[in-house]
């Protein structure tokens, strides 16, 4: 017989009396309760030792047979898409075809242009309209502009202007910060690159037919955009109201 806890008990009990001197079945009794006492005591202590893991926050492997879930991650404003988040903070309901663009403006915050109805005088002619959208700091979306005209006129001469201007123009504003901190804000037609120019002598090439680029100007009202189709160009120029400041 293997020498366990209970055949040293039963020894234990032998030579303490002889067999002859137990009430009979005490040894078993003895045993058993011995055995019911050790599974308690095994109990108490798996139930501590895993409360205490689960309050460490530590999850011991193979201890609990169920381990806690993990946290759910706190749902923030940069896991929604910008049209959610514009149609909230608008109170309109905002599609892809209501943006003109959108994008974040350096340390200022993040910027979105949004369609509007234009003006009748200006939309007889072609012209469109925009409202100026502005986030700072991840927060909530609040308009800055209520108007800003676009693919209403060119200047005087620029006959590619003029020659192009029944397929759109594209948009143009300035987003002016503190401490002469400006972005410009550009978008023109699908297949047409763009340039933006200051009075510094930058000349910042967009990516794309859309963005939103910091410029160092002296004056907002000198920044330009060029914008170029096929082998010509033209320029967009700043409407009445095309720069935005948010200081």
């Amino acid at each position: 017989m293997p020498d366990t806890d209970e055949t040293r008990l039963s020894a234990l009990l032998d030579r303490a009396a002889g067999p002859a001197d137990l009430p009979p079945g005490l040894t078993a009794r003895v045993i058993a309760r011995s055995r019911t006492r050790r599974r308690a005591r095994a109990a108490l202590t798996f139930s501590a030792v895993a409360t205490a893991a689960v309050v460490g926050g530590v999850t011991l492997p193979g201890l609990l047979a169920e381990p806690p879930p993990p946290p759910i991650a706190a749902t923030t404003r940069v896991e929604e898409d910008i049209y959610t988040i514009l149609s909230r903070d608008t109170g309109m309901k905002v599609t892809a075809e209501d943006v003109i663009l959108s994008g974040r403006a350096g340390d200022l915050g993040s910027v979105a242009v949004l369609r509007k109805e234009a003006n009748p005088p200006e939309a007889e002619h072609g012209g469109k309209a925009a409202s100026l959208w502005f986030s700072r700091d991840g927060g909530r979306y609040t308009q800055v502009s209520d108007y800003i005209s676009f693919d209403l006129a060119c200047k005087k001469g620029d006959e590619v202007c003029d020659a192009t201007q029944d397929d759109g123009l594209g948009f143009f504003g300035v987003l002016e910060g503190a401490g002469g901190a400006y972005y410009a804000l550009v978008q023109v037609p699908a297949g047409r690159s763009v340039t933006v120019s200051s009075d510094k002598g930058e000349d910042l090439k967009l990516e794309g037919n859309a963005g939103v680029v910091r410029v160092e100007a002296t004056n907002p009202w000198r920044v330009k955009a060029t914008v170029t189709v096929d082998t010509l160009e033209y320029g967009l120029h700043l409407p009445p109201g095309g720069v935005v400041k948010v200081l």
